[in-house]
């Protein structure tokens, strides 16, 4: 299945959807994952018990911004840092989380590189939306 992300908030403009980098892997491995959380309680629990809910921010066709987690640029940088040293520390409370990744994931390169590699353009995304001094943001998923 194809997806495509772009970043969003209230009010973003073309010229900031033209400036989104997106993800070097495709979209595809990082909308699996965000179905897999959806779907999974435990996973969901997981992501709150290590700080890192908003990892999980989307919205997609269908979904009223009522009903969005909307997360700050910096939240979302500071989760995605820290998912990235538990990855690096090969934190053993995170192997779920690689497992739901693994299964959208492209496989060309180890599962938690390639996760990283996500994570690190996930940071830059956040980055787009700081130096606009965007107070909260999301991803939304296109299918």
């Amino acid at each position: 299945m194809g997806a495509s992300i772009s970043i969003h908030w209230p009010g973003i403009t073309d010229d900031d959807l033209e400036n989104d980098i997106g993800f070097q892997n495709d979209d595809r491995a990082w909308a699996n994952w965000i179905v897999e959380i959806e779907s999974d309680p435990y996973l969901k629990a997981l992501l709150r018990q290590l700080g890192i809910t908003a990892l999980a921010t989307h919205t997609t066709d269908g979904m009223n911004d009522r009903d969005v987690r909307w997360v700050s640029p910096q939240e979302l940088t500071d989760a995605a840092w820290s998912l990235i040293h538990m990855i690096e520390n090969d934190d053993p409370r995170i192997a779920p989380l690689l497992k739901a990744y693994q299964k959208g994931a492209n496989q060309v390169d180890p599962i938690a590189e390639e996760l990283g590699r996500d994570l690190a353009d996930l940071i830059l995304r956040s980055k787009h939306a700081l130096d606009r001094d965007i107070p909260g943001m999301t991803l939304f998923i296109g299918w």
